[in-house]
């Protein structure tokens, strides 16, 4: 179940940015950590600590619309990022940061990825002519409708992770974690 649902996500979707990715990297880690219930700009936070380690190799390659590479060097001097540094420390200061320019460019990180991920394929006649915040809507509606059957719902800038979902993720994070890893590097390459 939950690998053809991520293949469809991470295959089939558009193929313009990393943050899909980087989305279903942030959830592993929280999965890991027991949190379920994460607000959007958490979710930013997070893929930010967890594409950190990745960006100086990927750097070259990301395209002009990857807005989640080209943080680094803001977040580098936000938070003096030189020497050793995990996700956990690099998430835990990201969520204290206090630069608005940076709390924005996060909240815009994360204002339609998490939108998108729910809607690749599945909810195509749902969404037919509308526009992207009508479109955000309808989504959240249906995440919640439709509960069961995708990894989060999304209720007030909030992603609730589906517990099926998670207990099966749960069995083998390192499994799923190698697997996106693997959509990384061909994607970038």
């Amino acid at each position: 179940m939950i690998d053809e649902y991520l293949f469809n996500i991470l295959v089939k979707g558009k193929k313009q940015t990393s943050y899909k990715f980087y989305i279903f990297k942030a959830i592993l880690k929280f999965i890991s950590l027991g949190k379920f219930d994460v607000s959007f700009f958490e979710l930013g936070c997070m893929m930010i600590a967890v594409s950190y380690f990745d960006m100086d190799i990927y750097v070259n390659n990301k395209t002009e619309h990857d807005k989640l590479l080209l943080m680094k060097s803001e977040l580098i001097t936000d938070c003096n990022y030189y020497g050793n540094v995990n996700e956990e420390l690099i998430f835990k200061d990201l969520l204290d940061i206090k630069n608005k320019d940076f709390i924005k460019a996060v909240k815009s990180l994360v204002a339609y990825a998490p939108y998108l991920i729910l809607s690749y394929g599945q909810w195509d006649a749902y969404l037919e002519g509308l526009i992207t915040w009508q479109k955000n809507k309808k989504i959240e509606e249906l995440s919640n409708r439709f509960s069961d059957d995708v990894l989060y719902s999304i209720k007030d800038k909030n992603l609730h992770l589906n517990k099926i979902f998670v207990k099966e993720l749960e069995k083998d994070l390192n499994y799923y974690n190698d697997e996106i890893d693997k959509y990384i590097r061909n994607y970038f390459n």
